[in-house]
């Protein structure tokens, strides 16, 4: 019997990015208020929800949606960057752009929040196992 064959590896399709965005705007795995409890498990649900969505045509984990998740949100910084230099251009609209910019926006304001949260702990008050997360998601983020 001849050995397994590793799946190939394909590209990403716009359609699969937008169904990847649409819901981690909704679990919103990528947080790291405390109201919301540990990220772990809202990762899982947003992996779990698209294995079993017949038109995602992609098996994934974790490891592969945060993977994915960060070159998205690293893309779309640049273009916004570039963006900003050039004057008189029409933007893009798209509905993939929309949810990127309130992601990265939502992104942006937990990151700030697990700062100042940082700030306070290192002015004497207790670490708890939110703080350790704000600090390891302030490191990948970094």
């Amino acid at each position: 019997m001849p050995p397994k064959e590793a799946p190939k590896r394909r590209n990403w399709t716009a359609d699969e990015d937008l169904m990847l965005l649409r819901q981690l705007n909704l679990e919103r795995p990528f947080l790291t208020e405390q109201s919301l409890g540990p990220a772990l498990p809202r990762w899982e649900a947003v992996v779990k929800i698209l294995n079993e969505c017949e038109d995602f045509d992609r098996d994934v984990d974790v490891k592969r949606l945060q993977g994915r998740f960060q070159l998205l949100q690293e893309k779309h910084r640049k273009a916004n960057a570039e963006s900003m230099t050039l004057s008189g251009v029409d933007e893009d609209e798209s509905e993939t752009t929309k949810l990127l910019d309130e992601i990265v926006e939502l992104v942006d304001g937990s990151m700030r929040a697990a700062r100042l949260d940082l700030g306070a702990i290192g002015k004497g008050k207790d670490i708890d196992r939110w703080g350790a997360v704000a600090v390891h998601h302030i490191s990948i983020e970094l």
